[in-house]
C-alpha cells in the first residue's frame, strides 16, 4: 500500500495529475453543454405534438395501434387535401367568409399535430418491418447514449498523459536501477504500479460513463430502458437480444476494457523504449494513425485496443449504403457475432498478460537485454506498418449578397455574354454546357475527363460571372461489382470568364466515414445523409442552403455546423442575396431573414406561384380569379399584368410567357 500511495502521489501532485483530471471533466462537461446536438432535430422541434401521439403507442406495436396510425394518416391526408380545396374555393369566391371560417377551423384541430404525426409515422415506417424487436419509444435520449461511435479523444489523451511517466518517469530521471535494487524494487513494484494505474483508468472511464448518463438522462430523459436493442434504427440490423440499458452497460464495459488495454499498453511501450517522447508518439501513433486512416469495418476486424474503446459497434448489424448513382445497396460493415466478440476478448486478455509479464521481467535485474532488442525491433516494426498504410490511404470566396435565385429556374442561368443551362438534347449524355448568346456556339460547362469516376449534379447557381455546381467522385476500390460507391461531394465556383475553377466546399467519404479531430462529427455521418436528397442550393458569403423535400438545410462554410430552416419546400423557394421567399401557411407568400433568422409574412399575397426578380415579385394572385400580378421586395402589390386566370408562367428580361386557365394555351405579356 505504501508504493501505491507514493505512485498516487508522484502521478496526482508531483506530476500535476489532479489539474489534469480536474481540466479534463470542465472540458468534457462543457463538450456535452456545447456540442451535443439531437439525432432528430425535428422530433424536439415539434416535441409537443410528437409527445402527443407517443403517450397513445409507446411500447410494441400492435394491430390497434396500427389501425390507429393508419387512420390518423387518412385524416390528416384527407385534411390538407380538403384544407387546400377550401381555400381554393374562398379564393375563388365560391364560399363565404362565414363557412370558410366554419371550416378552417376543423382542418385546424385535425393538422394541430401534424408535424409530430412525421416523425411518428417515419418511426412507424420502420418499427413495423419487424414487430418482434422493435418497439415504439421516444428515441432521442437513446440515440444520444448509445450511438456514439467516436473516440473519447480527451480520455485518450489524458490517459496518455497520466501512464506514460509512470515508468519513463524512472528512466528520464536515471532512478530505475536504484529503485530496481531496493528490497521492493523487484516484481512487487511494477505490480503495485499497474494496480495503481488500473484504478486511476477505471475511475476516469466509469466517472465519464455516469456523468454523459446523467447528462443525457436529463436533457432528453431515458425512459423504457427494457425495450430491445433494435427499436434503435441504428442497430436495426443487428440480432443480438439485448435490451437498451443492458446495452449501456456491455459497451461502457468493453470501453472501461479498451481504455485499460491502452493503459497496458501505453506501461508496456515505455518500459521498452524508455523514452517519454518516443512512447508517447508510439502510443498515439497506435490509436489514433488507425482511427483517422482506416475504414470503420477494418478496424473492428482485430482485438486491439482502438476496437474496444470505441466499442459501440460490436452490438450494431450490418450497415448498407444505397449508392446514389447505381442505387445498389453496399455492405459496409458486417455484424460481428458474439462467438467472434468472445473471441476478440480472449485474445485481447492473452496479450494484456503477455505485455503484463513483459513490464515485471523488464523490472527485474536478471533481464535479458537480447529480448529487449527484438521486442524493440518488433515494435518498430508495427508502427512503420501502421504508419505506411495510413499514408498509402491518404491523399475565401468573396459573393455579392444580392443576386436572384429561384428553384423553378434551378437548372439555368444567365449572365451578359451566357447563358448556362442543363443540355437534354441527348438523353444519354444529359450534361451542363453554356451557350454564347451572340453566336449560338454552346461547350460543355464542366471539363471532366473521367466522367466513370465524376458525376455532375443537374443543377447550377450562379451569380454575375460566377456559376456553381455540384460534384460526386465515385470511389471504384469499394465494391467494384457495384460500380463503386460515391466517396465525395464538391461544390465548385467556376469563373466564366477565366474557366478557372476553385472548390469552395467539399466533404470527404461522406457516404461511407468521416470522423472530426476531436469527435464532434458522428461516427456514420448520419448529418450529412441529407447530401442524397438535394433538390436545389444556393448560398452566401457565408453558408451554403441545400434545398430538401421538406425542408432546407444551412451548412456553415468555415464550421460545417449544420441547421435546419422550417418552410415549405413542396413550391418555388427563390433567394435575393438575404431573404428565402416561400409560400407558407394559407397560401401566403413569407420570407425567412437569413440573418435575424426571423419569419415575415407578406399578407397581401396569396399565391401557388411566383417568381423573383431583380426588383419584383411576379405571382399568380388567387385573391383575383389568378391572373397574374407584381409586387415590390416588400410585398406591396404594384399591379396587374395579365388579365387572364394562368397555371403557371415563366418570364426573361421583358416578356412574360404563361400557360392560360381556361384554354391550356401559352401567350406572352410584356411587364
Amino acid at each position: 500500500m505504501r508504493i501505491i500511495f507514493y505512485e498516487a502521489k508522484k502521478m496526482l501532485i508531483y506530476q500535476k495529475g489532479l489539474f489534469f483530471i480536474g481540466l479534463f471533466f470542465l472540458i468534457n462537461i462543457a463538450y456535452l453543454v456545447i456540442a451535443d446536438k439531437p439525432y432528430n432535430t425535428e422530433m424536439e422541434l415539434f416535441k409537443n405534438e410528437y409527445t402527443y401521439y407517443m403517450d397513445k403507442i409507446d411500447g410494441k406495436c400492435t394491430p390497434k395501434k396500427i389501425d390507429f396510425i393508419e387512420n390518423e394518416a387518412k385524416k390528416i391526408m384527407n385534411a390538407n387535401i380538403s384544407s387546400d380545396k377550401l381555400y381554393n374555393d374562398y379564393y375563388d369566391g365560391s364560399i363565404t367568409e362565414n363557412v370558410f371560417n366554419e371550416q378552417c377551423v376543423n382542418f385546424e384541430t385535425i393538422l394541430e399535430n401534424e408535424k409530430g404525426f412525421d416523425e411518428i409515422y417515419n418511426q412507424y415506417i420502420y418499427v413495423r418491418e419487424n414487430q418482434n424487436n422493435r418497439f415504439f419509444l421516444y428515441t432521442n435520449g437513446w440515440n444520444a447514449l448509445l450511438t456514439d461511435d467516436n473516440l473519447d479523444l480527451f480520455l485518450t489523451i489524458l490517459i496518455l498523459i497520466l501512464v506514460t511517466p509512470v515508468f519513463c518517469y524512472e528512466y528520464d530521471n536515471k532512478m530505475d536501477t536504484l529503485v530496481l535494487t531496493s528490497i521492493k524494487g523487484k516484481k512487487n513494484y511494477s505490480v503495485h504500479k499497474t494496480i495503481f494505474v488500473f484504478c486511476i483508468v477505471a475511475f476516469l472511464c466509469i466517472t465519464t460513463f455516469i456523468l454523459k448518463f446523467v447528462f443525457v438522462n436529463q436533457k432528453y430523459s431515458l425512459v423504457n430502458g427494457n425495450y430491445p436493442l433494435q427499436s434503435l434504427s441504428y442497430f436495426g440490423t443487428g440480432t443480438k437480444s439485448i435490451s437498451l440499458i443492458q446495452t449501456f452497460f456491455a459497451v461502457s464495459g468493453l470501453k472501461l476494457f479498451g481504455f485499460l488495454f491502452f493503459a497496458i499498453l501505453i506501461m508496456f511501450v515505455s518500459v521498452i523504449v524508455k523514452k517519454y517522447s518516443l512512447a508517447v508518439f508510439i502510443c498515439a501513433a497506435f490509436i489514433l494513425i488507425p482511427y483517422f486512416g482506416f475504414d470503420l469495418g477494418l478496424i473492428y476486424s482485430f482485438p486491439l485496443p482502438l476496437s474496444f474503446m470505441l466499442g459501440v459497434r460490436f452490438f450494431k448489424g450490418y450497415e448498407y449504403q444505397i449508392d446514389f448513382f447505381t442505387q445498389e445497396k453496399v455492405a459496409i460493415f458486417k455484424e460481428i457475432s458474439n462467438t467472434t466478440l468472445l473471441i476478440f476478448l480472449v485474445s485481447a486478455i492473452c496479450l494484456c498478460i503477455i505485455m503484463l509479464k513483459v513490464i515485471n521481467k523488464n523490472n527485474k535485474n536478471i533481464w535479458n537485454k537480447i529480448h529487449i532488442k527484438k521486442i524493440k525491433q518488433v515494435t518498430v516494426i508495427l508502427i512503420s506498418c501502421i504508419l505506411i498504410l495510413n499514408l498509402s490511404g491518404c491523399s475565401k470566396t468573396n459573393i455579392n449578397e444580392s443576386c436572384v435565385f429561384n428553384t423553378n429556374t434551378r437548372r439555368s442561368y444567365e449572365s451578359e455574354k451566357y447563358r448556362y443551362y442543363v443540355d437534354e438534347s441527348d438523353l444519354e449524355n444529359i450534361r451542363l454546357v453554356f451557350e454564347d448568346k451572340a453566336t449560338g456556339e454552346k461547350n460543355d460547362l464542366v471539363r471532366n475527363p473521367i466522367k466513370e469516376l465524376i458525376k455532375e449534379e443537374m443543377m447550377i447557381f450562379g451569380k454575375d460571372s460566377f456559376v456553381y455546381y455540384i460534384k460526386y467522385n465515385i470511389d471504384k476500390s469499394k465494391n467494384p461489382h457495384l460500380g463503386g460507391v460515391t466517396s465525395k461531394i464538391t461544390v465548385v465556383e467556376l469563373d466564366t470568364k477565366t474557366f478557372n475553377e476553385k472548390i469552395i466546399f467539399e466533404k470527404n467519404n461522406f457516404f461511407i466515414r468521416n470522423d472530426s479531430f476531436i469527435g464532434l462529427g458522428d461516427s456514420q455521418n448520419k448529418q450529412w445523409q441529407f447530401l442524397k436528397g438535394v433538390s436545389a442550393f444556393f448560398l452566401d458569403r457565408e453558408y451554403l442552403y441545400f434545398v430538401m423535400s421538406n425542408t432546407v438545410k444551412r451548412v456553415n462554410r468555415k464550421t460545417e455546423k449544420i441547421s435546419s430552416i422550417d418552410i415549405p419546400t413542396n413550391k418555388n423557394i427563390a433567394y435575393d442575396g438575404r431573404f428565402i421567399y416561400y409560400i407558407g401557411d394559407k397560401l401566403i407568400l413569407s420570407k425567412y431573414d437569413t440573418v435575424t433568422e426571423t419569419h415575415v409574412k407578406m399578407s397581401d399575397i396569396v399565391t401557388t406561384y411566383f417568381l423573383l426578380t431583380d426588383t419584383k415579385i411576379l405571382f399568380i394572385n388567387r385573391l383575383d380569379n389568378s391572373n397574374i400580378y407584381s409586387a415590390d421586395l416588400h410585398g406591396n402589390i404594384i399591379g396587374e399584368i395579365s388579365g387572364e386566370p394562368a397555371l403557371w408562367f415563366s418570364c426573361d428580361e421583358d416578356y412574360i410567357t404563361y400557360k392560360n386557365k381556361i384554354d391550356l394555351k401559352e401567350y406572352h405579356v410584356k411587364y
